[in-house]
């Protein structure tokens, strides 16, 4: 899913707004970059970095976040295509207040199109109790509680 969700970025996102895509290779076997590079155009400006072994999640997000150039550091699960101009209200959101984390609205996803499904759920926030019972549910704030799983976008000021 690695290529579809990069690809995916790539196409739907200005270059103006894109300084690259960075995928942070945990260990995998087989190595990840030689797929990504034959599939990924060089517009995209992707950069396959890897760890020789698996050192974790949270790991890999701090490589990612220390490596990357641009002004807004956005990390995205590998299952994931965003919506066209998904980028703009990230974008504002994190312009107006650096200092803040922003988890960006991606739906229910077909992984056989690799595209939202329409009319699907948008599954922005999550509910974990003490139980460590997990559900998606949706109010009308911007507030999130919990940060469901990879989706999340922060300033290079405040990484």
């Amino acid at each position: 899913f690695a290529l579809q969700t990069a690809q995916s970025f790539c196409d739907r996102t200005p270059s103006e707004a894109l300084e690259e895509i960075i995928v942070v290779d945990d260990g995998s076997s087989p190595p990840l970059e030689p797929m990504l590079t034959a599939g990924v155009p060089e517009r995209c400006r992707l950069r396959v970095l890897r760890h020789q072994t698996r050192l974790g999640l949270m790991v890999a997000k701090q490589t990612g976040g220390d490596a990357a150039a641009g002004g807004i550091i956005g990390f995205y699960d590998c299952h994931v295509a965003p919506r066209m101009g998904w980028h703009e209200e990230v974008i504002s959101l994190l312009q107006a207040r650096p200092q803040r984390l922003v988890i960006p609205m991606i739906g229910d996803l077909n992984v056989t199109a690799w595209d939202e499904i329409p009319g699907g759920q948008l599954l922005s926030k999550c509910y974990i109790n003490w139980n460590a019972d997990f559900w998606w549910y949706d109010d009308d704030t911007d507030f999130v509680p919990v940060i469901s799983g990879g989706l999340v976008a922060t300033s290079r000021e405040w990484w």
